[in-house]
Formats: C-alpha cells, structure tokens, sequence
C-alpha cells in the first residue's frame, strides 16, 4: 500500500464468493450509521472461500473505498490483503495480514498515486529497510527496522540534501506526548449535571481524524452511552488544541484515531 499481482489477486477474490447473504450497512461523512439517503459511505460484508470480505465504498457512486479479508465474522482478525482507496479512486495504502498481524509488503501512497514509503513487515513490526519519496517521486528518505525500532534514519529535502530530522515514521501526538494528554482530558472533560443526577456512567468511544497540520477534525462518537455524555465528550475533543500530526516518510500526512473517554463516579 507491485500493482499487477494484487490486482489479479483482487479478482480471483471477486470471483470466489460465495450465495451467503450480504450485510449492507450505510454510514454518514463521520463514519457514523444512518440511512441510504443521507449516507457518505456503506460497506458490504460476505463469506467467502478465503474467509470475510469486507468492502466499504463511497457514496453515492459506488467507488471502492476499502477492501479487506478477514479470518472471522466479527471482522476483528484481518487475514490476508488489505486495500484503501481515495475518494477519486487511487490507491493509498495496500498491506498484508497474517491471523491479526502485519507481516509481508505495504506500500503507502500519496494522492496523486505516487508511493510514499514502502517495506516490508514481520510479525506485526516494520522491518528491514523502508523507503519514503515526496509526490514527485523524488527520494525522501530511507530507515533500517529491527523488530519495528528505527535505525539508521536519513531523510532529504527535494532537492537532494540532507534534512537533520532523524523519524522516518511517527503516530500523531498531543503535543507534549500520552503524559499531557492525559492531564489536558483530566483538567477539561466536566461530567454533565444531567448524568450525575441519574447516575449515569460508561466509556465513550471518539473517532476523530488529524490534519497534516494537525488540525482536529471528522469527530464522531463510534460507541454511545447517553446524549449528554456523549456531547461532552465530543465538546472536549472539538476544542482540542492542535496536535503534532503523524509523520510517513518523514512527511507530515492525515490519520485516525479512536479515545476512550471514561465517565465514572
């Protein structure tokens, strides 16, 4: 997440499904459930040969969003390829899963389909050497895993010379890291008045998406306890300041994330 081989393998998986019923779910621009006619996306999911297939696509349109086998019907163990696709079709991240964990080729792509970095993994880690390339297909920079660790990291500017940052990857971070994080939720998340009263408790899920800049954005509640629960939750990632945004390649670049937020007395 080259080209041909999982291509071929893409329709051998089409043609390897089974009479099993399909389950059809649409979903809203924040991934949240709704019906058809307000939906931004839907995913269909099937027994096959190989396992569960799980396509999600956008909508309307019907373009492929995402494709992936998995080993059971819970859809928590992928099993094999895993594709995801851009609003205009592109592919943007292809890799591979062995009962759970990564292990085999990913590429990462950028919007225009040019590869962004590339390796190899083994058990659930990056490993061996990595290559990363800006949108011009110009090298950005190379690192070394052993058992998922960076070393021997160089990144360059487009021109050719050397940058003197030394991460070649890095997960999107509240600045500070988990340790400020933790006091910025503790100092900012107020139980509702509403919740204390009826004693109301339970964990909140938050979906929310970072910026290349590190804007906070797409929030959305994927696990609900109650409405005033879940609206303070959701108020208190909004008004998140922004974070340090992940890293591919050494390049700033969009991700997800999913926090838990306990309301508990």
């Amino acid at each position: 997440m080259h080209k041909p081989i999982f291509a071929t393998l893409t329709c051998i998986a089409f043609l390897r499904l089974t009479a099993a019923a399909q389950d059809t779910t649409w979903f809203n621009s924040s991934w949240s459930k709704t019906t058809s006619d307000k939906a931004a996306y839907f995913n269909v999911k099937q027994k096959t040969d190989s396992g569960w297939l799980y396509m999600a696509y956008y909508h309307p349109g019907a373009k492929l969003q995402t494709k992936a086998l998995y080993a059971d019907d819970s859809f928590h163990v992928f099993n094999g390829e895993y594709r995801a696709y851009n609003d205009k079709g592109i592919l943007i991240h292809l890799l591979n899963y062995t009962n759970g964990k990564r292990n085999g080729p990913e590429v990462m792509y950028h919007d225009n389909g040019q590869e962004l970095e590339k390796g190899l993994n083994k058990g659930d880690h990056h490993d061996g050497p990595w290559t990363g390339y800006y949108p011009s297909g110009k090298l950005a920079g190379t690192a070394t895993y052993v058992e998922g660790k960076e070393t021997d990291v160089r990144l360059y500017n487009e021109d050719g010379s050397p940058k003197s940052e030394k991460v070649f990857e890095r997960e999107a971070q509240y600045p500070g890291g988990p340790r400020e994080w933790l006091q910025y939720m503790n100092k900012n998340l107020r139980y509702p008045d509403y919740a204390v009263k009826h004693d109301i408790q339970g964990i909140v899920i938050v979906q929310f998406k970072t910026s290349k800049t590190g804007k906070v954005l797409d929030i959305s509640i994927i696990r609900s306890v109650e409405k005033h629960v879940d609206a303070e939750a959701f108020r208190m990632i909004r008004e998140t300041p922004d974070w340090e945004p992940s890293l591919a390649a050494g390049q700033p670049v969009e991700s997800w994330h999913k926090q838990p937020i306990v309301f508990k007395m």
